[in-house]
């Protein structure tokens, strides 16, 4: 739901995991070229029940595959020129599926990379009866709601937590909308000794696999952890239709 800018322009430093999500932190934006007025922080919600469009999974794959990106000295996404490469893979997408699109009703000329943006906020705002207050769709996509409404409305925590499990398409209407992301589970160890040990095996696997594992921070590496398990618990098969 984030501008470009917002996209292109992050670190791996901008993300950490906090209680069931990952939390983003943009400092700039358009309308705050400074930061001086942040706004913030976004959350955003695994989708376990629907791999193929859950947006933890997708980037925990991507660092995985990029663990270069883990260290924090560079943008997260490679090159100078990502959002003219995402531009392309979406176009070359769509040609593909032309077809299937226009037996669905659109045509490719009404449609870009900014029908993603402009899609998942009518799907929040439309797709229910229950949908989230439009001021915290409004904040979360950095749109102006004008006059007094701007001075008067401002970003909550639990409404952007709203947002982030909608935008994940996790179903409203059903009791899994509340559903956990996955993560290690030591409630049937014997012992405390035995928990950390597990804890031990985890970490130590990691830090041999990933390349400069020493020049990870702390808050990254929960994120690496919490990636780690959300790839566990999906099967090999699965992952592959993703």
């Amino acid at each position: 739901m984030k501008r470009a800018e917002n996209c292109v322009n992050c670190k791996i430093n901008h993300i950490t995991f906090r209680n069931d999500c990952l939390v983003f932190e943009f400092a700039k934006s358009k309308s705050n070229q400074r930061g001086e007025n942040h706004v913030g922080p976004w959350h955003v919600y695994a989708n376990p029940h629907q791999p193929w469009c859950c947006p933890v999974l997708s980037l925990a794959r991507y660092l995985f595959s990029y663990p270069e990106v883990l260290k924090g000295d560079m943008p997260l996404f490679h090159g100078t020129s990502s959002y003219t490469r995402y531009h392309n893979l979406f176009s070359n997408l769509l040609h593909s599926l032309e077809s299937e699109l226009f037996d669905l009703g659109f045509y490719l000329e009404i449609l870009g990379t900014h029908s993603c943006r402009k899609g998942v906020a009518t799907l929040i705002a439309s797709g229910s009866r229950v949908r989230p207050p439009i001021t915290s769709l409004c904040i979360r996509a950095g749109w102006a709601m004008g006059g007094m409404k701007d001075k008067y409305f401002f970003r909550a925590e639990a409404g952007d937590q709203y947002v982030g499990r909608c935008a994940s398409l996790l179903d409203q209407l059903s009791k899994e909308f509340a559903v956990s992301p996955p993560y290690f589970d030591f409630t049937e160890c014997s012992s405390d000794v035995e928990k950390i040990e597990r804890k031990k095996e985890i970490n130590t696997y990691l830090r041999s696999t990933l390349p400069n594992a020493k020049k990870i921070k702390s808050q990254t590496w929960n994120v690496v952890l919490y990636c780690f398990a959300i790839v566990n618990y999906l099967p090999f098969t699965t992952l592959l239709l993703c």
